[in-house]
C-alpha cells in the first residue's frame, strides 16, 4: 500500500488560498488586490503519493501577485482557464488557457494573474532524472531547464492540447 495524503480547501479568504498553495507548491509572498471581497472564490484540491502531488488550484475575484522562490522539486502547469505573466530575469511568459510551463527551478520569478485555474504535477528530481536519461541516453546529473515553456510548437503539441 502506497499512503495518500489529500487536502482540500474552498474558502473566500485569499490569505488562506496563498497558504495552502505556498504549503503544497512554492514559497512566496503573495499581494492581493481585490475591489470586492463578496467575489472572491478559491478552491485547491490536492493529491499526493510516493512524492508526486497533483493539484487543481483555482481562485478568482481578486488579482493575485507573488514573488517566488525557485520551484523545486519541478513541477508542469497547465492553465486550464484565465491569464497571467511570469518574469525571471531570463524571460517574460505570458499564460493563456491551454498552455503548459514550468515554473523555474533555478531563479526567482513574478506572477501576476487575474484569475487562477491550473492543474499541477510535481515531481521528485529521481524520477524526472529517470525519464531524461531513459528519453535522450543523458546522465540524470546534465538535466538542467531553459525555458519555463516548451521550445517549439513541436514540442507544444507533444503535450495535451489546448481547449478551446
Amino acid at each position: 500500500m502506497v499512503p495518500v495524503e489529500r487536502a482540500e480547501l474552498v474558502t473566500k479568504d485569499m490569505d488562506l488560498i496563498a497558504e495552502l498553495i505556498r504549503d503544497l507548491h512554492v514559497e512566496h509572498e503573495a499581494a492581493f488586490s481585490c475591489p470586492d471581497p463578496a467575489r472572491v472564490d478559491g478552491r485547491v484540491r490536492s493529491v499526493t503519493a510516493s512524492g508526486l502531488t497533483a493539484s487543481l488550484v483555482r481562485y478568482g475575484g481578486f488579482e493575485y501577485s507573488a514573488e517566488v522562490e525557485p520551484v523545486n522539486p519541478p513541477m508542469a502547469v497547465v492553465c486550464t482557464g484565465n491569464s497571467g505573466v511570469i518574469t525571471t530575469a531570463r524571460e517574460d511568459l505570458r499564460l493563456a488557457r491551454g498552455d503548459i510551463f514550468m515554473p523555474p527551478v533555478d531563479l526567482r520569478s513574478v506572477t501576476c494573474v487575474d484569475e487562477g485555474d491550473y492543474a499541477t504535477l510535481r515531481v521528485p528530481w529521481t524520477a524526472v532524472g529517470s525519464v531524461a536519461e531513459a528519453v535522450s541516453g543523458a546522465p540524470a546529473a546534465d538535466l538542467r531547464f531553459e525555458a519555463m515553456a516548451p521550445v517549439s510548437a513541436g514540442r507544444q503539441r507533444m503535450l495535451p492540447a489546448r481547449r478551446s
